[in-house]
């Protein structure tokens, strides 16, 4: 959905989610099923575009994360010689500020070695493999705070999407949203022998692989955004829907909002990446995954070009919520 915080000053709160297990239930047209040793995995969501275009995606089932779970541990410990026994020689790193890199053990070390402490907590997990292929992502909420020896203090709130191929770290990418006092003080919640969520209103609860219509729902408001036409957009959507921007603040959407939202532009280009849709277990709360990059030429004459992270709540078929993560466009280097 289209970067408003760009137009209108305004920004985001967080809802954390987490990741998926197997679900045995009749699959939808745009659901399925794959069998792996004779269980059956529930498979959904979509790859749009690049190398594993058209893919499906299931729950991770492999060691990935509990890999993931020993990288923080030795992270937190800021020992570089832990983390790189599961990856790759470098690691390609796309930051929230676009910024691409190759990490090595020895970059590490000399990041380390500039702190006197680092705090990485994380609030959520979404451990995803790609269907009949070796790659797991894992899509990690987190906070960190970082005690620098020349006495500053590093504070952020990360999207991170983790890839191994054959259970080796290979690439990371980076959004970034504010992290302002509530969130800072809120607790996480325990050791993660899944995926699951940490904090908040469903503290404790595990996901799995929507077998809904949410991609179809998804697909839709993709289409209406990109068409600017806010009242086909408000046809799924609750009255009011909760935007939090990444600067930490709310904003209230509204159908009105949204049409004077479209009338400011000459034409929006909402390119989506992924989707993965997910379900609270027990609950009739639904979360789709969505990473995109959009641009937005205004009438005015500017333009805006941005990478995104949002997770679009539906509760009872209804669009009620959405969380969002920002990160530059990759620099020339």
């Amino acid at each position: 959905m289209k970067n408003i915080t760009t137009i209108f000053g305004m920004a985001i709160f967080v809802i954390l989610i987490a990741s998926c297990q197997s679900k045995e239930d009749q699959s939808e047209d745009n659901q399925s099923e794959m069998e792996v040793d004779s269980i059956q995995i529930q498979t959904g969501g979509m790859i749009l575009g690049g190398k594993y275009g058209g893919k499906e995606f299931a729950i991770a089932r492999g060691n990935e994360i509990d890999i993931m779970m020993d990288i923080i541990k030795s992270y937190n410990e800021m020992d570089a010689e832990k983390i790189w026994k599961y990856s790759a020689d470098s690691v390609a790193v796309l930051s929230f500020d676009g910024t691409k890199t190759k990490l090595t053990k020895e970059d590490m070390t000399g990041y380390f070695s500039s702190l006197d402490s680092v705090t990485w907590v994380v609030d959520a997990m979404v451990p995803v493999e790609i269907v009949n292929e070796d790659v797991v992502k894992i899509i990690v909420l987190t906070r960190e705070k970082a005690y620098m020896k020349n006495g500053d203090v590093m504070k952020i709130r990360l999207v991170e999407e983790f890839t191994f191929i054959d259970e080796v770290m290979a690439e990371v990418r980076q959004w970034t949203a504010d992290l302002n006092e509530e969130i800072e003080s809120t607790p996480s919640y325990g050791d993660p022998g899944g995926a699951m969520i940490f904090t908040g209103e469903y503290e404790g609860k595990e996901m799995v692989i929507s077998s809904g219509n949410e991609m179809d729902q998804m697909m839709k408001i993709i289409d209406d955004f990109n068409d600017m036409d806010a009242s086909s957009l408000w046809e799924n959507s609750e009255d009011t829907v909760i935007m939090y921007a990444e600067n930490g603040k709310v904003i209230k959407l509204t159908e009105d909002y949204m049409q004077g939202f479209f009338d400011s532009a000459d034409s929006i280009d909402w390119a989506v990446s992924k989707i993965i849709p997910l379900e609270i277990k027990g609950t009739n709360v639904k979360k789709v995954i969505v990473d995109s990059h959009e641009t937005m030429n205004l009438k005015e004459g500017d333009q805006s070009k941005i990478r995104l992270f949002e997770v679009f709540t539906f509760k009872d078929g209804k669009l009620v919520a959405v969380s969002q993560w920002t990160g530059e466009f990759e620099k020339d280097m």
